[in-house]
């Protein structure tokens, strides 16, 4: 008989709400802090509708009524959980006015449920709403609902029936047509740069998240290992732009893409928010100029082919020399660039782009196997190309194939002369196109080598030394 029982009790806890016929877990999120026992009372409260139900923190140290912060982290965390997680959410600044309490089920099967203030903008914005309801319904909260604790009294006991059954979704309350989302603030990009704002300061670190995403940053083309002119807080500083903290040495500043894919800044073991004054409310602003490094690969088009040979032994070293096949070029460089591709497709062909920017270690290389200043630039005087204001290219077909050119890249003979005359027909038809459109862009033609061409300005502007990736 007590078995019986017991299988009859665990049926009406258990209902097949998710994986394995158990509850489905809530993940809870507040601004209530850990000081007092309201975060113990909603649990209490869920545990009451079913003690199966699994509730994991996601945090309750919320800046209080930071309903914009709090939506990010919603938005982030649903990509973590699996659908038919239900997230509880209390952010209230205006607990007990008419602000409906809801429950919101995204396109992605997630369930959210909290105040009709903007807070769940974000998740539904990135997940698609699905429905939404009004929760009226009293099977589904406390009989006694205060006035100031509704998360407690309606959206613990809401989220745990939904969990418990997500078939009660519907009886909660009567259908919403359109909840309340806030249109804040977007960062934005300009002819200058990006602007946006402070978007989060880890507490331990004193890491800074902005909300400039890496998309963002992608679309302008920004190099990694450069430094970037930043300005946050009114405090204006370089940064270099690295992967991860211990790209820099300890005590040294970064910027860096964090893994919520947003531009952040850190020091290494240190705290940044601390050493330059940034605050919740600051605004932060990147500013590019000519002297910045683009990733070409981020700018190029179709008609634009990367095969950088110092990436590969197909080379005079006969060795790889680089670790990628990253293109980085001086921001008026890489336009010039682009202009002239855009004008090769015009003509009916394409670039292929042999070697951008060169680090001055890698001059020392070269310099060290043929030092002769007619192929290869003196490191002591340094090269064009490690000032980013000169770029390899030979002319393909739109597929990528090369055409016929006066000899291959790296010949070290008169042949290779910008206006040698001992070539073939075709060879020097497709020479005279390439120097055509790489002039019109702004290129000047080296005269040893059909392929290379330098940017104006190459002797004012200093030779660099970061590592390509």
């Amino acid at each position: 008989m007590k078995k019986t029982a017991f299988l009859l009790l665990w049926s009406v806890l258990a209902a097949p709400a998710f994986a394995g016929g158990k509850p489905a877990p809530i993940v809870f999120f507040s601004d209530f802090g850990l000081t007092d026992d309201a975060v113990s009372q909603c649990k209490g409260v869920i545990s009451g509708v079913s003690p199966l139900i699994t509730v994991t923190d996601g945090t309750h140290q919320i800046p209080a009524f930071d309903i914009k912060l709090a939506s990010f982290f919603l938005a982030q965390s649903a990509h973590a959980w699996p659908a038919g997680t239900v997230f509880l959410a209390v952010i209230d600044p205006g607990v007990g006015t008419k602000r409906s309490a809801i429950a919101l089920k995204t396109k992605s099967g997630h369930y959210f449920v909290g105040p009709d203030n903007g807070l769940f903008t974000m998740p539904a914005r990135e997940l698609g709403i699905e429905r939404t309801r009004v929760i009226r319904n009293p099977a589904f909260t406390r009989k006694n609902i205060t006035s100031t604790f509704h998360g407690r009294d309606i959206f613990a006991p809401a989220a745990a029936h939904i969990a418990k059954n997500p078939d009660d979704f519907d009886k909660i309350g009567p259908q919403l047509n359109a909840p309340l989302l806030i249109n804040w603030p977007a960062s934005k990009t300009t002819d200058t740069g990006i602007e946006g704002s402070v978007l989060f300061i880890e507490p331990s670190y004193g890491n800074v998240w902005t909300d400039i995403s890496q998309e963002q940053m992608d679309s302008l083309g920004i190099a990694k290992n450069q430094d970037l002119a930043v300005e946050i807080g009114g405090n204006r500083l370089l940064v270099p732009f690295k992967n991860t903290f211990g790209d820099v040495l300890k005590g040294l500043p970064l910027a860096y893409i964090n893994s919520r894919g947003l531009l952040s800044f850190a020091v290494n073991t240190g705290n940044f928010a601390e050493k330059y004054g940034a605050t919740d409310d600051s605004t932060v602003k990147l500013e590019l100029s000519s002297a910045t490094f683009s990733d070409m690969g981020l700018l190029a088009k179709n008609n634009v082919f990367f095969d950088l040979r110092y990436a590969t032994d197909n080379n005079f070293t006969g060795e790889k020399i680089y670790p990628s096949g990253k293109c980085y070029l001086r921001r008026n460089a890489g336009a010039a660039l682009l202009k002239a591709s855009e004008a090769a497709e015009k003509e009916g062909f394409a670039l292929c782009v042999l070697d951008c920017y060169r680090p001055a270690y890698v001059q020392e290389i070269f310099w060290s196997i043929l030092p002769d200043e007619r192929y290869v630039a003196n490191p002591q005087k340094g090269s064009r190309h490690g000032r980013g204001l000169a770029v390899d290219v030979s002319a393909c077909d739109l597929s990528g194939k090369w055409l016929e050119m006066p000899t291959g890249f790296d010949d070290f003979t008169g042949k290779a002369s910008s206006d040698a005359k001992d070539v073939s027909a075709a060879a020097r038809k497709n020479r005279e196109k390439l120097q055509k459109v790489m002039k019109q862009a702004g290129f000047d033609i080296f005269p040893t080598e059909w392929w290379h061409f330098d940017y104006p300005g190459w002797e004012q502007t200093p030779v660099m030394n970061f590592p390509l990736e």
